[in-house]
């Protein structure tokens, strides 16, 4: 099959344009009814760049003729049978805005293209998570935003950045399947890095966005893309962190320029999630700041075990600091630093009781070089002055913790027991795992017993 498809190819690319013009739909249906039925990765690909070179080269009549068989496919419903040939649709509208961007910058092609996909991801974003992962019924919200990513990057018109379809955009980056949450995040990154962070809201700024005229839409594409940094080691994925990252970097400049559009309203406040615990100074403080929401938030992630996690968290405090003004960075020196010192005190612990120094630099040479980055951009005095107040912080819980403990075996004897036992319990297996780990590293394991039938 792929060799075939390679032959039309080159028959699609070689054949006079008059001949190719008449015999065009002999080539585009069958190519279409391959794409939805086809189970091949390297067979579609290959039928996509067929197409491709068979768009470029028809015309403009026969193009429109072929677009409105495919706006037919794509709003022909969302039931079962349908729901391939939609999602073949789908891709098609991102191959013609690939091959031929000037055919979908005329007229009202664009917008109709627009609204069509933003009814479409409308429904898709109301459908449950069991419903969204079963029998592929994700792939066709993927390929929405592709295409529409891909008309972000073109720059069709002003009114594509203002448009309701950004408010889908930005709910499905927590979408269940990382691909879907993959394709969000390229395309709220390709908006935002086309825009300065401190003038894009402006009075005087000439193009509209949907950040400007929807509020709160910059607080949660960063709610969102902090979803996705709080994911579990297992679901972890290196480039959907790193677009988050590169997202993050400017959405907290922006905060800092525009706290305003981070509220729906005047009255509205950022509240924090009920299961982190702060103070109710902090709380209130941290509803009224957007910025030091969205750092107290970063540190919270980084506070849960898991190098994945933490790394994540520690590259973005080093993207603000080499990417943020330092006005910025001092006044939320000492959150940023909390988690740093945790993870570095927490490496130095384990260290000392297992006695594995290569291992623990390892875990310390990322939130070593970020405090460094730290350092530099704030300035010495500043930096030593957070990093006391951190480490007088973090003392003063430990000793709140264990006056608690001592109050606790006078005024409940039984809860003290129960938890002395329960530690008992853990240093015996973590005894047990270290003995185990010992063994393997010297090559040693525990014999089976032999059983006599």
């Amino acid at each position: 099959r792929l060799s075939a498809i390679e032959l039309v190819t080159i028959i699609v690319q070689k054949l006079p344009l008059p001949l190719l013009e008449e015999s065009a739909h002999l080539i585009f249906l069958p190519f279409v009814l391959q794409l939805v039925n086809d189970d091949s990765k390297k067979c579609k690909e290959a039928i996509a760049i067929a197409l491709t070179s068979l768009l470029k080269r028809i015309s403009n009549d026969r193009l429109q003729s072929f677009y409105e068989y495919i706006t037919r496919w794509f709003s022909g419903g969302d039931s079962h049978a349908q729901g391939p040939l939609q999602r073949t649709a789908a891709q098609l509208y991102g191959i013609i805005v690939d091959s031929r961007i000037d055919f979908v910058k005329r007229g009202d092609t664009a917008t109709d293209l627009v609204d069509n996909l933003s009814f479409v991801m409308q429904n898709e974003m109301k459908q449950d998570s069991f419903t969204c992962l079963k029998d592929g019924r994700w792939e066709l919200l993927y390929f929405c935003l592709i295409c529409f990513e891909k008309l972000t990057i073109s720059e069709i018109g002003p009114s594509l950045s203002d448009n309701a379809a950004w408010e889908y955009v930005v709910s499905a980056l927590v979408h269940p399947h990382p691909w879907v949450q993959q394709a969000a995040s390229r395309t709220v990154n390709a908006l935002v890095v086309s825009l300065d962070p401190k003038e894009f809201g402006c009075a005087n700024g000439t193009r509209r966005l949907f950040i400007t005229t929807n509020k709160g839409s910059l607080y949660n594409i960063a709610r969102n893309l902090c979803f996705q940094m709080n994911a579990t080691e297992e679901e972890q994925n290196s480039n959907l962190s790193t677009l988050a990252i590169k997202t993050l970097s400017w959405v907290v400049q922006a905060m800092h320029s525009f706290p305003k559009l981070c509220f729906k309203d005047a009255a509205s406040a950022i509240s924090e999630n009920p299961s982190e615990s702060c103070s109710d100074d902090e709380e209130s403080s941290s509803s009224k700041d957007p910025v030091l929401w969205l750092f107290k938030r970063l540190s919270n992630i980084a506070r849960n075990k898991g190098q994945q996690r933490r790394h994540g968290v520690f590259k973005c405090y080093a993207a603000f600091a080499t990417l943020c003004a330092r006005d910025l960075l001092s006044a939320y020196l000492s959150t940023m630093i909390e988690p740093l010192h945790r993870a570095l005190a927490e490496a130095e612990n384990e260290e000392n009781a297992r006695n594995q120094h290569l291992a623990s630099e390892e875990i310390t040479a990322l939130p070593t070089e970020v405090m460094q980055l730290l350092e530099q951009c704030c300035g010495t005095e500043t930096f030593i002055k957070a990093y006391a107040e951190v480490k007088t912080r973090a003392q003063e819980k430990r000793e709140k913790r264990k006056s608690d403990i001592n109050a606790e075996a006078v005024v409940d004897p039984r809860a003290a027991a129960i938890r002395k036992i329960k530690k008992q319990e853990g240093n015996k297996r973590r005894r047990k795992r270290r003995m185990e780990e010992k063994k393997a590293a010297r090559g040693s394991f525990k014999k089976k017993k032999q059983i006599n039938i």
